[in-house]
């Protein structure tokens, strides 16, 4: 029996969204996902591989020629770390990254807001610091420019995540 309208029964004043109204229907939706959030999404994927390659490439070949050289450019942490097990750390946490941004979590989006806006100020009241201390020429040829870049660059992202139209609409809300 098809519903009916019947004397005092008031429909509602709006529209039922268009993604619902499919679902019922049968068509599936598919949200679309800003660009810049599917290239970082990507990025930490293709962090999380690099490191798990150096890693390996530490752990199963420690007497090829590659492993000093991958030392060398890519573990700044002190030599008493172990540069394996700090490749599989970061492997780790850009993997973890990667799965809640795939995931699109709301967690991920404020965490990496909060990264990206600590890690900016940071680096900026660093270089004032240095500044203020008489010390401007403490730093290496260029990298007062690469701080200042990559702290612009940190700013943008965090100002991107946290002002753009329609960011909080593609992350979810889970517990």
């Amino acid at each position: 029996m098809p519903s009916q309208d019947f004397k005092g029964n008031v429909r509602p004043p709006f529209e039922m969204p268009t993604h619902l109204r499919d679902r019922q229907k049968g068509k599936t939706y598919e949200e679309k996902v800003p660009l810049l959030i599917q290239i970082f999404t990507w990025y930490c994927a293709a962090r999380c591989l690099i490191f798990l390659t150096l890693a390996l490439i530490v752990g199963i070949l420690p007497q090829s020629a590659a492993v000093p050289w991958v030392i060398r450019n890519f573990d700044r942490f002190p030599l008493s770390v172990s540069p394996e097990g700090v490749f599989y750390i970061f492997a780790g946490l850009y993997g973890l990254i990667a799965f809640r941004w795939f995931r699109r979590d709301w967690k991920a989006r404020w965490g990496t807001m909060f990264m990206t806006g600590a890690g900016a100020a940071q680096s900026l009241v660093n270089l004032i610091a240095e500044r203020a201390a008489g010390n401007p020429d403490n730093l290496p040829a260029g990298t007062q420019t690469m701080v200042i870049a990559g702290s612009l660059i940190n700013l943008l992202i965090c100002a991107y995540l946290a002002f753009y139209p329609g960011m909080e609409q593609a992350f979810r809300e889970t517990d």
